[in-house]
Order: C-alpha cells, then structure tokens, then sequence
C-alpha cells in the first residue's frame, strides 16, 4: 500500500537543502570545482617523490578527494548562498527606492494640485468680485438712469439708490 502525495514540493531552504532555483547553478559550479580539485589531488599524489605503493596511493587519492569534495560543497553553498543573498537585498533595496521615489512623486503631485487649486480660487474670486462690481456698477446706472429721466420731467423721484454688500451683491430691504 502507498500513500500518495499530492501536495507540493517544500521549497524550504537549509544547509541540508539547495532551492529549486539555485540547484543548476550550485551542481555546476559543484561539479566545476570538484573536477579541477580531484584532479589537482592526483596530479599530486601521483607525481610526488614518495616511496607509497600503488594502493597506497589510490587510498590517498581518496582520501583527500573526499575531503576536497566536501570542502568544495561548502564553498559552493557559500558562493550561490551569498549570491541568493545579494540578489535579495538588491530586491529589497530596489523596492525601497522605487517606493521612496513614488512617496516623492506623489508629494509632488499634491503639492502641484494643491498650487492648481489656491490659484484656480484666487482667479475665480477675482472673476467673481469683478463680475459683481460690473453688476453693482450696471444697477447704478439703471437707477440713475431712471433718476435722471424722472427729473427731466420734473417727476418727484424718491426711490432708494439700490445697496451692495461687501461682495457687490444687491442688499434686498
């Protein structure tokens, strides 16, 4: 009897484990260095001037090209680690610049709109205020028309000029 698996593969990371991504890389480079290291410990076990025999020096090849292999696991966990590592800061500070650049563009857009908006009201006040003088200035001469016409023919004319607020409007009384 089997038990199935159906969920996915971990992608945990330890000193026992190597990522997904990074197992390509870690097993060539592995592979690359362990390569150029056992063949550097024959080279020497094979050339130097000792007096071991044949086994003797097939057991010290092996020796020391298990001892090269695990050092070479390490500093292949080390260099894609530390690799990893870089290219998770570089993230990270990627992100922080892209989010202080944004904070100072959206400073800056608030601080444009804001500008926009104190000089569209201060332009539409002035429209206003000038408008409404226009309008006071028009109901004047209407009323002085009107006074001028009742005097010409010698009406009496006792109508109030018309009254303004501070803003040129027409006071109704």
């Amino acid at each position: 009897m089997t038990i199935e698996d159906n969920s996915p593969p971990s992608n945990r990371e330890s000193i026992w484990s190597i990522s997904p991504r990074w197992r390509t890389i870690y097993f060539s480079l592995f592979v690359i260095q362990n390569a150029v290291g056992i063949s550097l410990v024959c080279w020497n076990e094979i050339f130097r001037l000792v007096e071991d025999d044949a086994i003797q020096t097939v057991l010290n090849i092996i020796h020391q090209s298990g001892q090269t292999a695990v050092g070479f696991a390490g500093t292949t966990l080390t260099i894609t680690e530390g690799a990893r590592l870089i290219m998770v800061l570089g993230e990270q500070l990627d992100r922080w610049f892209k989010k202080r650049e944004q904070e100072r563009l959206d400073k800056a857009v608030a601080e444009a709109v804001a500008e926009a908006v104190a000089e569209a009201v201060t332009e539409a006040r002035s429209e206003a205020r000038s408008e409404a003088l226009d309008h006071a200035r028009r109901q004047l001469q209407v009323w002085n028309r009107r006074r001028l016409e009742a005097e010409a023919q010698g009406q009496p004319f006792d109508e109030p000029p018309p009254s303004f607020d501070s803003n040129g409007t027409t006071e109704h009384s």
